[in-house]
């Protein structure tokens, strides 16, 4: 008895093994190959090219990611089934790419002629079946291609943006386009995954709306007589300036200072309320003030100023040996480094110097102008570390403010109304500020927020009262830009006639 009853649970045990085998074995299964995609990929080698025609042929912009990522997931369809059926998230992609224009994108470079060339195949329905999967699987491919570079331009800009003098910190996205087909896969909305690329700053969406407005004005030929820049010229300037956006990161602090250069403005935004705005002198156009950005950390009251070196040697020399006054005229004090002790110390020079032996050559002194009405840093300096040694200051020269091209600095940015972001920064009244610089000393005061400061060229904008406003481009970088565009696609650009307005 007890023997059989062992051979019934051996048999039992047996059969139980055997079925979690076989379901592990059926969830383990890859999908069937799709031998068309897979000949797609396997046909081209490193020709990076998908055959249309045979006189025709496509450029896949993200070729090794794509064979791989087919290879991994073992070439199966992501858009639409072998009987040529797309799915619902291939439409809605399908829309994106060809509104891609209303971001300032090209829809050709998303393969739109390709893509609606094979939906017209299958549309027909005429096609035999050996064909028709070819066609979709060179539909998915290219959809798929499509929906990465798409993801890419709208993540980080159709130009590499350390080719356009920006220095903008390495950006680490949420997801990146590969790893969100995933989402796509699941059923996840287009639309929804895609807004993790977009852009979040305000300004984008209203000049969006903006370009989208002017694209209807251009079909509908609508022109004002008082509008000087042609509808033509602010669609390519938008389009420039959206591009600029997306160069920068994409999480927008609820409060921040941005630097428009192009504008002679800097406004500081809290949640998106604007807070503060003033006037700015910038760099000259030979010297330009960089685009960047970086935490401010601190403000100096009574600032010296530690002359830079170029500063010293080709402006102030000069006028050194010509008057043997000029330091103490204008309180510089002058300083050498020296070693002592293993280690160098700046010591201050007290003894004559001979100016008429001193070249650019054999310069060896630091220059600081001590604080004061005459100090070209005025009273306040707002500092935000970076490598370019560029910062906020107040300034003695407030008559150039008056000016409506505001070009004069060495590359710092001079501001309107230094004492008036001092106290919204330390959250203190502007009495309280003006007491301090009354001591006449040297004083650093920390930033408890240290908000994030941009330091940035849009060359269009949207201003509080909802009117599109323009500036001219001072520093070449529209144009720069613009022929950076016809390089890397021409077919938008080139369908723009190009007239006086800024932009040649």
């Amino acid at each position: 008895m007890w023997g059989n009853i062992m051979i019934a649970l051996f048999r039992f045990f047996l059969i139980a093994i055997l079925m979690i085998n076989l379901k592990c074995n059926w969830l383990q299964k890859k999908p069937p190959v799709n031998n068309e995609i897979k000949a797609l990929f396997d046909q081209r080698g490193d020709s990076a090219l998908i055959p249309e025609s045979d006189s025709q042929i496509v450029f896949l912009n993200s070729e090794k990611v794509l064979s791989d990522y087919y290879q991994k997931k073992n070439y199966t369809l992501i858009w639409i089934n072998e009987t040529g059926i797309l799915n619902s998230e291939s439409d809605a992609l399908i829309q994106r790419i060809r509104n891609a224009y209303l971001d300032g994108l090209n829809p050709a470079d998303y393969h739109l002629k390709e893509i609606e060339s094979a939906l017209l195949i299958l549309k027909k329905n005429q096609t035999q079946s050996f064909l028709k999967k070819e066609v979709c699987a060179r539909l998915d491919v290219l959809l798929t291609d499509a929906y990465i570079t798409y993801a890419s331009h709208q993540y980080a800009g159709r130009v590499h943006s350390e080719n356009e003098n920006t220095e903008w910190l390495e950006r680490i996205a949420e997801i990146n386009p590969v790893d969100s087909l995933k989402l796509v896969k699941e059923g996840i909305k287009i639309d929804s995954i895609l807004e993790k690329f977009t852009c979040k700053f305000t300004q984008y969406k209203l000049l969006k709306a903006r370009l989208e407005m002017l694209y209807k004005e251009k079909n509908n030929i609508v022109h004002s007589n008082i509008d000087t820049i042609p509808i033509e010229n602010k669609i390519k300037i938008i389009a420039i300036n959206m591009e600029r956006y997306r160069w920068l990161p994409r999480k927008v602090p609820d409060v921040y200072i941005m630097a428009n250069l192009a504008g002679f403005y800097v406004e500081i935004k809290d949640h998106n309320i604007d807070t503060l705005n003033m006037k700015i002198i910038i760099g000259k156009p030979e010297q330009p003030t960089p685009l960047f950005h970086s935490k401010m950390t601190c403000l100096i009251l009574n600032p010296w100023w530690e002359i830079p070196s170029g500063i010293a040697k080709k402006e102030m020399l000069p006028q050194i040996k010509i008057d043997k006054n000029y330091l103490v005229k204008n309180n510089i004090k002058v300083f050498e480094y020296k070693k002592i002790n293993s280690s160098y110390i700046r010591l201050s020079v007290e003894r004559e110097i001979n100016w008429d032996l001193i070249t650019s050559n054999n310069f060896r002194y630091k220059l600081r102008q001590a604080p004061g009405p005459w100090n070209a840093l005025g009273q306040i300096k707002f500092v935000f570390p970076n490598t370019h040694d560029i910062y906020f200051h107040d300034t003695p020269g407030c008559e150039l403010f008056s000016k409506s091209v505001r070009t004069f600095s060495h590359g710092c940015i001079r501001i309107e109304k230094p004492l008036e972001l001092a106290a919204y920064l330390l959250k203190q009244d502007v009495s309280w500020i003006i007491d301090k610089l009354r001591e006449k000393k040297e004083i650093v005061l920390r930033i408890p927020a240290s908000p994030m400061v941009y330091i940035c060229y849009w060359t269009t904008w949207v201003d509080k009262n909802g009117k599109l406003k323009f500036a001219s481009d001072i520093y070449g970088y529209d144009q720069k830009l613009l022929n950076s565009f016809r390089e890397f696609n021409p077919v938008i650009l080139n369908q723009l006639s190009i007239k006086n307005s800024g932009i040649k």
